[in-house]
């Protein structure tokens, strides 16, 4: 009667480590559209569909918890480490703490919003909330 019982617990076990650990890691960027000088180095930069964008934040998640989030300075990319370990997370980040999102063919939805997706390139969604914001979606 034992060895049943034993055989579900770890079933159970190695059930929960494999949907827990076995998650791909996923990038979120936000970028606006530029227009004229560019202040910030090269790296802050991306062009989709001919027009370029800085990238604002970046939000890491690692098996869907933030890990880090990335903001553009002067010198290129600051990082904040994130985590239990690392530093607590601020209001701003609050929201994005944990990793909300679904996609299918034609949407994506990211912390209960929407997103339409308006191209795919690999492992790359890209989405234009409007006409001068994009989000980039990244999974590995």
């Amino acid at each position: 009667m034992k060895a049943p019982k034993i055989i579900l617990v770890v079933t159970v076990c190695l059930l929960f480590c494999f949907i827990f650990f076995v998650q791909s890691d996923t990038k979120v960027m936000m970028a606006t559209a530029i227009a004229g000088n560019k202040t910030f180095p090269p790296a802050c930069y991306i062009k989709v569909d001919g027009n370029e964008y800085l990238i604002e934040n970046i939000y890491k998640y690692d098996n869907k918890i933030l890990s880090e989030f990335w903001f553009v300075g002067s010198e290129g990319f600051a990082v904040q480490k994130l985590g239990l370990l690392a530093n607590e997370y601020s209001a701003e980040q609050k929201p994005y703490q944990f990793l909300s999102y679904s996609k299918n063919k034609a949407d994506v939805v990211f912390n209960s919003k929407k997103y339409k997706i308006d191209y795919q390139m690999g492992d790359t969604i890209i989405s234009k909330i409007d006409s001068d914001k994009i989000i980039l979606f990244i999974d590995k």
